[in-house]
């Protein structure tokens, strides 16, 4: 029996050995820059159908060209930890001579790291982030990325994308930074909300002899005058997340713990409340609707 294992696990060495090998030496794409590369922005339509668009214009000379594009989206605009993008990239589309396809990946992903009190206010995207493109000698073509808003975006949210070029397709080729294109706001604006536990506050909460929410002070962003501000508290995801979108779901870990009512400033309290779970939990914040100003949601206060 002894002798059968190491017979497989042998095999399976070899095995994975000779795959090795064949990734090692498989062809790497090397490239050509083009003679002429520039990037334009602008926005179409209005209101919740508009979108971002972002054209990459390619001029090539006698040898043509053959090389990798890259793009990185914007962030939220907050300190917190807030994971996503106010961007999703909706359509990909290209004009001329010109083929593309993903550009190579790493053959071991990186691991996701866990992190805890994270928000995530994201969309998802079938796309790839970079591009190998290869363009016939002594031509012109583009290829241009669609994208929607995801959220409602809050104050100071760019929608900008940051592209960078690279003249190998394989994972460890070095980015060269090409430049940033952006675009008016696009979707719904919204309200950015934040909240926090008063540090005073966090011994006193400890000492309590039953389960009980942190009290809990609040902004809106722009400031919401005498609005009500309705109060959730979900359990983070298994990796230590929020999504927003457990704010329309029923589900048992969902508490409604009621509203609040803004101040003139747009600011707002939240008391402390006997609370019925045990575990982490976080508050999820929603404000109502107002003028053109959607609905809006964030997450915070975690306990």
């Amino acid at each position: 029996m002894t002798v059968v294992a190491n017979i497989n696990r042998n095999k399976g060495l070899l095995l994975w050995a000779f795959m090795l090998v064949i990734l090692i030496t498989a062809p790497v794409a090397r490239g050509q820059m083009p003679t002429s590369l520039s990037l334009v922005g602008k926005r179409e339509g209005i209101g919740r159908n508009s979108e971002a668009v972002f054209r990459i214009q390619i001029g090539t000379g006698a040898t043509g060209a053959a090389f990798g594009i890259a793009y990185k989206l914007p962030s939220w605009p907050t300190p917190a930890l807030v994971q996503g993008s106010p961007l999703s990239i909706s359509a990909v589309n290209f004009t001329g001579s010109l083929s593309y396809r993903p550009a190579r990946s790493p053959l071991v992903p990186k691991p996701l790291l866990k992190r805890k009190d994270v928000c995530s206010r994201r969309g998802t995207s079938p796309f790839a982030t970079s591009f190998w493109i290869e363009v016939p000698a002594n031509s012109s073509a583009q290829l241009e990325l669609r994208g929607r808003s995801v959220h409602p975006y809050w104050p100071q949210t760019k929608f900008e994308l940051a592209f960078s070029t690279f003249d190998t397709d394989e994972p460890s080729a070095p980015r060269n930074p090409l430049g940033s294109v952006s675009v008016p706001p696009i979707g719904l604006s919204g309200t950015h909300i934040t909240m926090r536990v008063p540090r005073q506050k966090s011994a006193a909460r400890k000492s309590a002899a039953r389960r009980m929410t942190p009290e809990v002070v609040g902004r809106t962003d722009p400031p919401l005058r005498f609005e009500r501000i309705s109060i959730r508290a979900v359990r983070p995801s298994p990796t230590g997340d929020v999504s927003l979108s457990l704010w329309g779901k029923s589900v048992p870990s969902a508490v409604p713990l009621g509203s609040v009512l803004t101040d003139r400033a747009g600011d707002f309290r939240i008391p402390s409340q006997a609370f019925p779970f045990e575990g982490r939990y976080a508050i999820i914040a929603r404000s109502p609707a107002r003028g053109n100003i959607a609905a809006d949601w964030n997450c915070g206060a975690f306990f």
